[in-house]
């Protein structure tokens, strides 16, 4: 099932109202802008989707077809002169708190209570921009994409600290997963400037060990001419979102993890996925390309020969 969300956003500031300056930006000669950026299941029959461009959360009813929206915030803050939208990237939930990272130093909080959003706050936290997020032990993790470290916000007690990444080359961390001291990182790394057709670069999924306040490096798959946006874990296995630059396609990668990282399957999907959430037996990914959500059988995306139970 495809549900589209269209949001017509100019590129030049208007007086007052949203804006998105980048417009479109590129990868192995393809184009696309930032549409619908993320989407999370919410108590099984709900579906929050983050649109960037636009500065917006909907809420959708999936207890029946056609998937109504049914609330739906503009995100930002009021400025001395006008709003100054927050541009949402990607999400985390923990209970009913939504926390939304932007590409740059700030995050936010928005709470969901009687299928109602409510925007709590809006933080801006150390030096760098920051693409993935999770949640861990009352503590928001935060991805940068330009230090080589992983931010940790602590929320109870309102204090950071860092974990430094086992790498010698620059990568931006584009998702967070984690298993106890284990952290499943996807990472990328540019070669020329986004707003040029030429831009091109490789991703990485990779394993890491919890060693202090260091990560350090066991298996990792390359993905050579691919982006990685988004990534979701179901037991043993790991789902990525990517666009592939030679195949000029969008693929959903399934991972597992048993004996050391393999891929085990690659399934064609809409160009530019970008974030992706797993609910009982289906599989929902956003597409920058089309601006929109696709919910499709899980069962699509593992391997034949593998066989789990139902999670919920």
């Amino acid at each position: 099932m495809q549900i589209p969300f269209i949001e017509k956003v100019p590129e030049q500031r208007p007086l007052f109202g949203v804006f998105w300056k980048q417009g479109f930006f590129y990868f192995g000669g393809e184009r696309r802008m930032a549409t619908v950026t993320d989407v999370k299941f919410y108590k099984g029959n709900r579906l929050i989707v983050a649109h960037r461009a636009a500065a917006k959360l909907y809420l959708l009813d999936t207890s029946e077809a056609p998937y109504p929206i049914i609330h739906q915030i503009r995100l930002g803050a009021r400025g001395r002169v006008r709003k100054n939208f927050f541009h949402p990237d990607l999400i985390t939930l923990e209970g009913n708190s939504i926390y939304l990272t932007s590409y740059t130093r700030q995050y936010a909080k928005v709470t969901l209570e009687n299928d109602r959003f409510k925007q709590r706050e809006i933080q801006s936290t150390g030096a760098d921009h920051y693409h993935g997020c999770a949640f861990k032990n009352g503590a928001l993790f935060l991805g940068g994409v330009e230090s080589n470290q992983i931010t940790r916000v602590n929320l109870e007690t309102d204090t950071t600290s860092t974990l430094d990444l086992d790498e010698k080359q620059p990568r931006r961390i584009k998702t967070i997963a984690h298993e106890g001291e284990d952290f499943f990182l996807s990472l990328d790394h540019h070669e020329g400037s986004s707003a040029q057709p030429e831009c091109s670069g490789n991703s990485w999924f990779s394993h890491y060990r919890q060693e202090g306040q260091r990560l350090v490096k066991g298996d990792s798959l390359l993905f050579e001419d691919c982006q990685i946006d988004g990534a979701v874990s179901r037991g043993s296995l790991h789902y990525l979102s990517l666009h592939n630059a030679k195949s000029r396609c969008g693929q959903i990668v399934t991972v597992g993890t048993k004996g050391g990282l393999k891929v085990l399957k690659r399934t064609p999907c809409a160009s530019f996925p970008h974030g992706l959430d797993i609910y009982d037996q289906q599989l929902a990914y956003s597409s920058y390309s089309t601006s929109s959500v696709y919910i499709e059988p899980l069962s699509d995306f593992r391997p034949i020969d593998l066989e789990e139970p139902p999670q919920t």
